[in-house]
């Protein structure tokens, strides 16, 4: 078994899939979110970085990585994903800001400054028609932090955009 902790963990995980050609070659990026000078200020008074992060991913961080890296640049190749703080900005950015760039997403536990179904689905009419490959969602019960809010910014979607199909292309999980 894996001793490793942490992003070790998920490496060797990785390394073995390519290795055993259960997936093709790929690579994982796993940015701050926090776009500014002073990233490494965790205080709420620096909140807005998680914010402008999505600015920093179309004009610094994509484009670094695929003049440096043979990658894809097609958005059917590329997934966003994240947990808490991640998780929103999966929702606020990746598919609300820049769905041209992406076209699978995972939010876990999304934080809960998530915007809401309202806004997302009006976000996501400025791409049109741009398809949706999977959006996966998945938040603990016990959470008194992140369910309210993801499950108001993801669980109903469906109702509200026929871009997302349960069990097709969209997943609630509650555990």
């Amino acid at each position: 078994g894996i001793t490793k902790v942490g992003e070790d963990v998920v490496k060797a995980i990785m390394d073995k899939r390519v290795a055993d050609k259960s997936v093709e070659p790929f690579i994982i990026v796993t940015p701050n979110g926090r776009s500014n000078f002073n990233f490494f200020d965790i205080s709420f008074s620096n909140h807005q970085a998680f914010y402008s992060f999505g600015q920093e991913l179309r004009n610094d961080l994509i484009p670094y990585i695929e003049q440096t890296f043979n990658v894809s640049s097609d958005r059917n190749d590329r997934a966003m994903a994240g947990l808490s703080m991640g998780g929103m900005q999966t929702i606020n950015i990746g598919l609300c800001e820049c769905l041209d760039l992406f076209s699978y997403f995972g939010a876990f536990s999304a934080a809960p400054t998530s915007y809401d179904y309202n806004r997302i689905t009006r976000e996501l009419n400025k791409f049109e028609p741009m398809p949706i490959n999977y959006f996966y969602n998945i938040c603990g019960l016990q959470d008194g932090i992140a369910l309210s809010s993801a499950k108001n910014a993801a669980k109903i979607l469906p109702a509200f955009d026929k871009r997302f199909e349960i069990n097709k292309n969209f997943m609630w999980h509650e555990v």
